[in-house]
């Protein structure tokens, strides 16, 4: 969800894990490793066949397509804004107590919008 800019499905996907007892910090893990993904997938695209640049970020091959083209929809700057983004949430967790459900909620809303041009 997070990869197609899906916001509505990533917050659903959110809350289900959340009501399932997943610990806040762990959601924050999960959304950290598809961002360090598309990090890497950007490096790599236009330098490797599609299905080397998903394997190379760990997703799944039969993906690898759809993958390239989430990673070309975004800038690097965003994605260097959103690594600051979870890096405070992962200290929000770990050094306070925010209520989990609107403080994810806010972050996948940060790191999903489109930049501005």
């Amino acid at each position: 969800a997070m990869l197609a800019r899906n916001y509505a499905r990533a917050v659903r996907i959110v809350g289900a894990m959340l009501e399932e007892g997943v610990e806040p910090i762990v959601v924050v893990s999960r959304i950290a490793r598809v961002w360090r993904q598309l990090f890497i997938g950007k490096g790599l695209v236009g330098k490797m066949a599609p299905k080397e640049v998903a394997a190379a970020a760990s997703a799944p091959s039969w993906k690898a397509a759809d993958f390239v083209g989430h990673c070309k929809r975004y800038p690097w700057a965003q994605l260097s804004k959103g690594f600051r983004e979870i890096l405070q949430a992962d200290r929000a967790f770990k050094t306070s107590s925010p209520r989990p459900e609107p403080y994810l909620d806010a972050l996948l809303w940060k790191l999903m919008q489109q930049e501005s041009r």
